[in-house]
């Protein structure tokens, strides 16, 4: 053998190395040959296997390895809900027609058999004329002028004695609100009234917020196309009232309510005190006297009611 003084490399050298290359190249082409004949077996099978899974049982099978389908951008922008938003007022007042209904207000009162709070919060919206909260209104003018004109929003369980005229529903089941003011952080504070039909009528003032909510509900199960994934909720605005907190004046309590900024300042006295003290009618001593083996004061009250101030809630 020659070798080439302008190259160092022999051809035994070259030879080896040749076959050292196609020998090292070899590996490769049989994996991809292994990976070509996957493709062309495997994926068939499974795709077959996921078609047949399908026929069989529908999309329900395969749906739950998919995140659910979101509502497009469209969809979104068209049932975005109103949150955030204060002092929302829809359609419906405390000060003019239409009235919300005095049953609404009751029942965030709560029972007078119950302390604490238990309806906090009503949709006013669906509430107003629902079969829960049924009832003709009356409406009778305020005609003491030592009290603010907002008129009296009262519901009975029949038809009124005589029209406008508070002071005859005694012996029916009624409930009924007058509107007081605002405070300066938009509570709204209502004076109300109720009586279970007997001879008590029961009177608290009322702080009252409204705000803009939202809720969101779902089709019928009937209704909804399994094949499609996940059902999206649909959003839909609701108004709700809230009772913020309440003062108990007492039974046949007789004074002024005035809301002075941030202050509720109360002149009057309850069936007790005037008992105690002087004011009561011939029927109220004599059903102290007969109830509660109490004897009343006879005349008028010694000296006038005292002015109590209560500081209104702050609205958060």
């Amino acid at each position: 053998m020659t070798r080439d003084p302008n190259n160092s490399r022999s051809s035994d050298d070259v030879d080896s190395s040749d076959t050292a290359v196609e020998n090292s190249s070899r590996p490769a082409r049989e994996s991809g040959t292994g990976v070509r004949s996957w493709k062309h077996v495997a994926l068939p099978g499974a795709s077959l296997l996921l078609a047949f899974l399908v026929f069989l049982f529908g999309t329900n099978v395969v749906s739950r390895f998919r995140q659910p389908e979101r509502p497009s951008d469209a969809q979104s922008a068209k049932h975005q809900p109103t949150i955030g938003e204060q002092r929302f007022h829809a359609r419906y007042s405390f000060k003019k027609a239409p009235f919300v209904h005095p049953k609404i207000v009751n029942d965030l009162i709560g029972s007078l058999s119950d302390t604490g709070d238990q309806v906090v919060a009503i949709n006013l919206i669906d509430s107003q004329d629902s079969n829960r909260y049924f009832g003709e209104i009356f409406v009778a003018p305020q005609t003491n002028p030592q009290v603010p004109s907002w008129p009296w929003v009262y519901s009975l369980s029949r038809e009124p004695n005589k029209e406008g005229e508070l002071e005859d529903l005694w012996g029916q089941e009624f409930s009924a609100y007058r509107y007081l003011g605002s405070t300066r952080s938009g509570l709204d504070v209502l004076h109300a009234n109720y009586s279970g039909g007997g001879s008590g009528i029961f009177n608290r003032v009322v702080f009252i917020r409204t705000e803009a909510d939202y809720g969101v509900e779902y089709p019928l199960l009937r209704d909804i196309d399994s094949r499609r994934g996940a059902t999206q909720p649909g959003f839909r605005n609701r108004e709700i009232i809230r009772i913020v907190g309440k003062i108990l004046l007492g039974d046949r309590w007789h004074g002024t309510v005035e809301v002075v900024g941030d202050d509720v300042v109360v002149r009057g006295r309850d069936l007790y005190e005037r008992c105690k003290l002087g004011g009561v009618s011939i029927v109220e001593a004599v059903e102290m006297r007969h109830f509660m083996d109490i004897d009343c004061k006879d005349g008028e009250a010694d000296y006038p009611p005292p002015a109590r101030v209560y500081k209104a809630p702050v609205q958060r």
